[in-house]
């Protein structure tokens, strides 16, 4: 029996300190979680594993190059675009030299992802 004036646990009652202890901490434990899931899916989408194969430049089409990390749809087909026109791409620097948007940060980004082949 509680004593005269005691509010009991149950309905209407507000939850106690250790209730909401193990709700911030499974609140926290889940951020955690979640955010080690969005860095696993962001590493394996920029990651050389992510590509699966060199991709030959002068031969891919827009969703070979779309597969490589930074290179959207917009990027893509500037690529393609600059290789119908000028013929296909020596090396890095001349792709960098016909495409807007590929500076060393890209050069860095695809080293070991693409090739040049004619």
């Amino acid at each position: 029996m509680s004593p005269p004036g005691a509010v009991e646990e149950g309905h209407g009652s507000p939850p106690s300190r250790g209730r909401v202890g193990f709700a911030v901490v499974g609140l926290l434990l889940a951020a955690v979680a979640l955010a080690k899931l969005q860095a696993t899916i962001v590493a394996a989408r920029y990651s050389p594993v992510a590509a699966a194969a060199i991709v030959e430049l002068n031969r891919a089409d827009a969703a070979a190059l779309e597969r490589l990390p930074g290179i959207g749809p917009v990027l893509a087909r500037r690529i393609l675009d600059a290789r119908d026109a000028g013929g296909p791409f020596a090396d890095f620097a001349a792709l960098q030299a016909r495409v807007d948007g590929l500076g060393p940060r890209m050069a860095t980004a695809l080293d070991g992802l693409v090739s040049f082949a004619r």
